[in-house]
């Protein structure tokens, strides 16, 4: 059998042929508005633009990984960019220590339902009996109960707080970088004085993961001040409050505010520095948060308004004291 030979080709034939298709190709692509190749890479360096903060310009670098963080969970570039150059904005280091090493004294509730305690709430209670009345018929919470934590936490407004609402959430998100979690273990170390190195261990692995969680919760409540600008009074480059964040006479957190504020005084806004929101709120808050007859119903509510057992134990002790008069 013969064997094929391979086909002959005229070069000149084929150059031609080859300049011909490579004219077409180069003819379709000026044609073209971007080609497929390019469109890829915009797509990749526009999502890239979205989501680093270093192609916008602010004064607070020091808070640039979160402002990317920010950016990648959707808050508004235009709000974040207000706060990152706002002046009052600052890092907080003593406030990173407290939200995650938290202090060696124990709080002391016990003089929150003393007799003079007792005495200026049971005046508020008078003074507001109608709209507090009007906020345990609709929610179910007892008006002693918004009473008792009115006056815990602000003295019924008396001490809201000094700190910048927006630094002190700024300040925390950066508790999980390398550098503030050495810090906080050489707190730790300090003010604790563990007995060996398993301890020491322990303590530093519950800093590292509390460190983990708050700077999450930070995050989240900077995107929820995103959210509250849009629906509140007052705004969030006016708040100021408790070292951790909360705000208004019931003290709430700006995330409490979006999920449970409301207004109780009719006027279309809900203003947690004026009382009747404040009531009405505080109302709502144990209610969705399962307030009930029983003990247990009612621990567990005011417990996730604050996850201290003393606490919880003051709020009820005051309660019922101010409901003997």
């Amino acid at each position: 059998m013969k064997k094929k030979s391979l086909p002959k080709f005229n070069i000149p034939f084929l150059l031609l042929n080859t300049t011909i298709v490579f004219s077409v190709l180069l003819l379709f692509s000026s044609c073209s508005t971007t080609p497929a190749v390019h469109l890829n890479t915009s797509i990749t360096t526009k999502t890239e633009q979205e989501s680093s903060s270093s192609l916008l310009s602010y004064k607070h670098t020091e808070f640039s990984a979160v402002a990317d963080t920010l950016l990648r969970r959707g808050i508004d570039t235009t709000f974040l960019l207000q706060l990152l150059n706002e002046e009052r904005l600052h890092f907080e280091p003593n406030l990173v220590k407290i939200n995650v090493a938290g202090t060696r004294k124990k709080p002391d509730y016990s003089n929150h339902y003393n007799k003079l305690s007792v005495k200026k709430s049971q005046e508020f209670l008078e003074k507001h009996r109608p709209i507090l009345q009007a906020a345990e018929q609709q929610y179910g919470v007892p008006k002693e109960a918004i009473t008792a934590i009115l006056w815990i936490e602000t003295k019924f407004g008396g001490y809201l707080g000094r700190n910048y609402i927006p630094s002190i959430f700024f300040s925390v998100a950066l508790a999980a970088t390398p550098e503030n979690i050495t810090k906080n273990k050489e707190v730790m170390r300090a003010e604790y004085e563990p007995a060996d190195s398993v301890e020491v261990r322990e303590l530093e692995l519950k800093i590292e993961q509390r460190a983990k969680r708050k700077s999450a919760w930070a995050i989240g409540e900077l995107l929820a001040l995103d959210t509250l600008r849009k629906i509140s009074p007052i705004s969030p480059f006016e708040l100021y409050g408790s070292s951790a964040g909360a705000f208004g006479l019931p003290q709430f957190l700006p995330s409490s505010y979006v999920r449970w504020a409301v207004d109780g005084n009719g006027d279309g806004s809900v203003n947690l520095f004026e009382v009747e929101d404040a009531i009405f709120s505080v109302g709502n808050y144990l209610n969705v948060n399962g307030w009930g007859n029983a003990r247990e119903a009612q621990e567990k509510a005011v417990f996730h308004y604050n996850n201290s057992k003393d606490y919880v134990d003051a709020v009820l002790k005051l309660a019922e004291k101010l409901s003997e008069h």
